[in-house]
């Protein structure tokens, strides 16, 4: 039974005869510690429950506040043995969906690790991994914006990178997710990437002053992708992901990586039935190369003190420096 169908089961079943409590489920795992899933009654709060033994856990690990979650850890004995349990509720229903994706990561992770002190230190990780992400991202998912972001990121990624790189090289290099000043990393280039859906007059939006920054690079490129969007036509984001993953699943870690990287994006596939009514059809698609005269604010241009800026370009302007796309693939396949 799928993790958010046992929620809901659940949530059917009956309260507890006179008074709270919690319906809770084991979760089968090959991993060292105990894993549950619970409905809180009468007011159907989802919970997710991990115990260890008393010494795999540091006596005060410090339990990051989540947006829509509670944390607590308490004590106690569970027949002859003593437990700690950590237990995480959700507040609001609005954040249903991405409960079930937290607590699917924390069985996913927590499930292959072998040594219960291991486990226990992941946990923690987890949690504060967890708290970033849902401090970024909506509890209802991308905006417009951000579904296009994505999306222009992964056409990159399919069209430039698929081959002649591996899939676990492509996915190392894509350090947009993680919110670096680049989209791409490569060993002989950085590539930033732009996406619009504007038909005339285009602008992209320059979030700061060191994402069009060359410094210490051999080489950097600007790729715009300009796109219509309609509904019912094109490709939709949720069949552009469902591409990379079939590029990536013969590697298991690359496969591995690009799930990671996608949660960190704030695409969880929760949200697919939301992202799978607007398709995409490419407009154009441009490769520029940055180099000295490009429209752009860098650095090292700023008077001391000024930072944290963010600024448009103009399309028509970025023209005048053409990439050359045979000199993008000699740099990414020279330093492989």
């Amino acid at each position: 039974m799928r993790l958010g169908d046992m929620f809901d089961d659940l949530e059917a079943q009956p309260g507890l005869p006179g008074a709270a409590g919690t319906r809770e489920r084991l979760i089968p795992n090959g991993g060292p510690c105990d894993l549950s899933v619970g409905v809180h009654k009468p007011d159907n709060t989802r919970s997710f429950r991990v115990r260890f033994s008393p010494g795999a856990v540091r006596p005060d690990p410090e339990l990051p506040d989540f947006k829509g979650v509670t944390v607590r850890r308490y004590s106690g004995r569970e027949g002859s043995t003593e437990r700690v349990t950590f237990e995480l509720r959700l507040i609001s229903p609005v954040f249903n969906d991405v409960f079930t994706t937290l607590a699917e990561d924390f069985i996913h992770h927590l499930s292959e690790i072998t040594d219960e002190k291991d486990a226990a230190a992941a946990f923690v990780r987890r949690l504060i991994t967890w708290q970033r992400l849902l401090e970024r991202h909506s509890p209802e998912g991308l905006d417009a914006d951000e579904q296009r972001g994505v999306y222009g990121e992964l056409w990159f990624m399919r069209e430039h990178l698929f081959p002649p790189l591996t899939p676990l090289q492509v996915l190392q290099s894509w350090t947009g997710p993680e919110r670096n000043a680049k989209d791409f990393q490569l060993l002989g280039c950085a590539v930033e990437v732009k996406t619009s859906t504007a038909k005339q007059h285009q602008h992209l939006q320059i979030t700061s002053e060191k994402q069009l920054d060359d410094a210490g690079l051999a080489a950097m490129f600007l790729f715009h992708l300009s796109l219509e969007s309609a509904a019912g036509a094109g490709e939709t984001l949720p069949e552009m992901v469902q591409q990379i993953r079939q590029r990536a699943w013969p590697d298991a870690s690359a496969a591995q990586l690009l799930e990671d990287k996608l949660r960190d994006a704030g695409y969880w596939d929760v949200h697919e039935h939301r992202y799978a009514a607007v398709g995409y059809v490419c407009r154009e698609a441009n490769l520029f190369r940055i180099q000295e005269g490009f429209p752009r604010l860098r650095e090292r241009d700023l008077p001391s003190g000024v930072g944290d800026l963010r600024y448009s370009i103009s399309v028509a302007e970025c023209r005048h420096f053409p990439g050359d796309p045979e000199e993008l693939l000699a740099l990414i396949t020279g330093g492989v």
